[in-house]
């Protein structure tokens, strides 16, 4: 082998192993970059499961004032029912 080879040869292992050096370095900032976006996949995951929780909690409110609501409008509704039946049924006085 000849002088020039070698030095070509020394050259291009040079070269491959800074190529190897940077792509490592593109990894570990790749790693850290997933690392990073796994903390905050996990903070959104919590601030979801605080709103989901929160909606539901509002949900079961509104949904028992609709009961209350309805409840009332029913009894109003017979209580309204009932006047009518007892001034129907009952002889009205005249002074």
């Amino acid at each position: 082998m000849t002088r020039k080879e070698q030095d070509n040869i020394r050259f291009s292992n040079q070269n491959l192993l800074d190529r190897n050096q940077d792509t490592k370095a593109e990894i570990d900032a790749l790693n850290a970059h997933c690392n990073v976006l796994g903390g905050q996949n996990k903070d959104l995951n919590v601030e979801l499961e605080r709103f989901v929780q929160t909606d539901e909690a509002i949900r079961a409110t509104l949904n028992r004032r609709d009961h209350v609501i309805a409840v009332r409008e029913r009894a109003h509704d017979e209580i309204i029912r009932s006047h009518i039946e007892v001034e129907r049924s009952s002889p009205h006085r005249r002074l």
